[in-house]
């Protein structure tokens, strides 16, 4: 069931969590625990490896643009890929992109944090993507290096946005 938003502004990651949240609650006539509301959280947006997955990235830095190469597993079958993009992670949204079609979604929103405060940390990212259907599809990464947690959370968002779930 889709959600609607009744403001102009598109929803946060937490309020779209939150009606998953509930809706769990409510059909289940309870109160859910913390562990049960992290459950929801990771099967819906920490690190989604599917409908499709990156595999073996590879960055470089070339007159002030970032390169990308990587492979793209999706339904059994392998795809080279080679971006550039303003940044890393804007490299491999192009990549993506590439993919995909150049207007399957646009970058709409990203924030990241540590998780830990010591320098062993591992990270948290999150991403929204905007698909054709003018939707808003979520993505959470969390990875040691915070630029594998960023892409983790792209293509969580982007798998999710294959996959029709906000």
């Amino acid at each position: 069931k889709e959600t609607r938003y009744s403001h102009n502004q598109p929803p946060k990651m937490r309020e779209v969590f939150g009606y998953k949240v509930k809706g769990v609650s409510d059909k289940a006539h309870k109160e859910l625990q913390p562990e049960e509301v992290y459950k929801i959280f990771s099967e819906n947006y920490l690190n989604v490896n599917a409908p499709m997955k990156i595999l073996d990235i590879a960055y470089e830095k070339e007159q002030g643009l970032a390169e990308v190469s990587f492979t793209v597993e999706r339904a059994g079958r392998f795809e080279k890929v080679h971006a550039t993009g303003n940044g890393r992670l804007n490299a491999v949204s192009n990549g993506l992109k590439q993919v995909l079609g150049k207007d399957a979604f646009s970058f709409e929103d990203y924030s990241e944090h540590s998780m830990e405060g010591r320098s062993t940390a591992r990270a948290a990212a999150y991403v929204s993507v905007k698909g054709k259907d003018e939707r808003i599809y979520w993505g959470a990464g969390v990875d040691s290096d915070i630029l594998a947690a960023s892409v983790l959370a792209l293509i969580s968002a982007v798998n999710n946005m294959l996959k029709g779930q906000a």
